[in-house]
């Protein structure tokens, strides 16, 4: 996997790391992403891989609100969290609320065991979702299902795309993918690269992964209870019209 990325942390000692080894130490808290070239100096603009480290990895990647002086304007945020033992892993995205949502990221989350794996995502995210066919199973919460699913197309496709997430990796790995978009599905190209859009891979070998919602207006994860009285009184998605969820028929015979 990647070596780890020089990327400051709020900590509870409330100081930054002085040198990577402080952050595989302790590869919890929360971490600013900043960019950092990508794509011409590294691959990532923030990674955090502990390797054979017995920690679990719980990080929040605070995204800026703002577009640094030399990132070009299509550039997205590429960020990578990784390891090698069977510990949990929680990663939370958080962006800000802000009118143009003009930070864009790329997220790939990988497990070469069988760790469960559990991602929040920003309230107003719209992209790309790719999850490896080995994972065990895939849930969403209420908070995301009720803020993020609920005036979004979905589209998912039964057949499995193929996605490298990095050079040390399986060439040919199988993914699933589910694409959410405020578009409808069928006035654009489903399963074009958009750098205007989200990315997010998530890579376990037999573990479960869970989407949450963090929501970007109270700057938190989702409160859990609330979000779920929402689903069983019918406040939420409930309330909402169904979203579209297209198949990609093997066969299809239409009269």
């Amino acid at each position: 996997m990647p070596p780890l990325s020089h990327c400051p942390s709020d900590s509870d000692s409330n100081h930054y790391p002085s040198s990577m080894e402080s952050l595989l130490e302790q590869p919890s808290g929360s971490q600013r992403v900043k960019y950092q070239g990508a794509g011409l100096h590294s691959q990532y603009d923030f990674t955090l891989d502990t390797e054979d480290r017995p920690f679990p990895i719980d990080v929040s990647l605070v995204l800026p609100h703002y577009r640094a002086k030399n990132q070009p304007v299509d550039h997205r945020l590429t960020m990578f969290v990784g390891n090698d033992t069977n510990d949990a892993i929680k990663v939370k995205v958080c962006r800000n609320f802000t009118p143009a949502r003009s930070t864009k990221f790329h997220l790939e989350v990988v497990s070469t065991s069988s760790a469960d794996i559990t991602v929040w995502l920003p309230s107003d995210f719209k992209g790309h979702i790719h999850r490896s066919a080995t994972c065990k199973k895939v849930g969403f919460s209420a908070g995301f299902t009720n803020k993020i699913m609920q005036n979004v197309y979905v589209t998912q496709s039964r057949r499995p795309s193929v996605i490298s997430t990095n050079p040390s990796s399986a060439p040919e790995q199988r993914y699933t993918d589910i694409y959410i978009s405020d578009a409808d599905p069928y006035s654009q190209e489903k399963w074009g690269l958009d750098m205007e859009e989200d990315d997010v891979v998530v890579d376990t070998n037999g573990g479960s992964v869970m989407f949450r919602m963090w929501d970007i207006q109270r700057g938190e994860p989702e409160a859990r209870c609330k979000e779920a009285c929402k689903r069983i009184f019918g406040l939420g998605w409930c309330a909402k019209r169904s979203p579209e969820v297209e198949i990609d028929w093997d066969f299809l015979l239409d009269d």
